[in-house]
């Protein structure tokens, strides 16, 4: 592993993210997030996921764990992981990636039909702080705003705007995996909180 990718690696694992959400929910509005459509703006940022694998070792030994760390575009990763809690909730939800998609945004549109959404959650990267690691600059810090739209009603029922920031044992560092878990799973808290997703309770 390269010195400087060592370093990085180190400072993501090392980092720290605070979250803050503030919300604003349509009172009138009565329903539960389902058959939910999600996309993401990242802007230009990407981020880096650790993705652990089995590698076969010398001899027909036991295979050791390895961890390699690719980028995905930030826009993506976060529609991803908010599909993944929903469907942990049991909420259908289905992530649209904005990098697989033709500039007149034709393709969206046809995919989203198809699907067939009752809401569209959209989280967009308003404000950015970057920090100097090593030969380029990352994300540290900033602002989302998370969307709710019902399709039904054709109009937004739910606004978060999410500030947050990464700090390593040196100060402010590369906003990483983990932070956007955290940043993810405070999103959805507030929509708990707020009447949009329904807690289940399993039977006994």
């Amino acid at each position: 592993m390269r010195p400087i990718f060592f370093l990085l690696v180190v400072s993501l694992l090392a980092s720290c993210a605070t979250v803050s959400v503030k919300s604003n929910k349509d009172e009138s509005y009565r329903e539960s997030l389902q058959r939910v459509a999600i996309i993401g703006d990242g802007a230009e940022f990407e981020i880096s996921i650790p993705k652990t694998t089995q590698k076969a070792s010398a001899g027909g030994s036991r295979p050791a764990p390895e961890t390699e760390y690719l980028s995905k575009r930030l826009g993506d990763y976060m529609s991803e992981l908010t599909a993944q809690k929903l469907d942990g909730l049991g909420v259908e939800a289905r992530p649209f990636f904005s990098s697989n998609i033709s500039l007149s945004g034709d393709d969206l549109q046809k995919q989203m039909t198809e699907y067939g959404p009752k809401q569209v959650v959209s989280w967009k990267l308003t404000a950015a702080t970057v920090v100097p690691m090593f030969l380029t600059t990352q994300l540290s810090g900033g602002t989302f705003d998370v969307v709710v739209f019902d399709v039904a009603s054709n109009r937004n029922v739910w606004r978060g705007s999410i500030s947050f920031s990464t700090i390593g044992p040196n100060g402010p560092t590369a906003f990483g995996s983990s932070g956007a878990m955290r940043v993810v799973e405070s999103v959805i808290k507030k929509l708990k909180d707020d009447g949009l997703l329904l807690v289940l309770t399993p039977s006994s």
